[in-house]
């Protein structure tokens, strides 16, 4: 992410997160047994494996998006320490 913001800036940064969007709603509109939804989904949180899901990508959505809306090229200082 900090590259994709350093390199193309916000658009390109919209971009992934779209396309990261529609893979993680495919998984879980798939559900039980789909190859991405497993990867995603721990056993240990059953019953509730695509709550824990959705939450972490809420969480993102909610954080990363006002991030680079509000503060456009410092936000790869954001994506530098949420990473390490």
């Amino acid at each position: 992410m900090a590259l994709l913001q350093w390199r193309f800036g916000t658009p390109a940064v919209c971009l992934f997160g779209d396309m990261c969007t529609l893979v993680v709603f495919f998984a879980v509109w798939q559900g039980n047994g789909n190859i991405l939804y497993e990867a995603m989904a721990r056993e240990k949180d059953e019953p509730h494996r695509t709550f824990f899901i959705q939450v972490p990508y809420f969480a993102m959505l909610v954080g990363g998006l006002p991030n680079n809306v509000l503060f456009g090229g410092l936000a790869i200082s954001g994506y530098l320490v949420t990473s390490l």
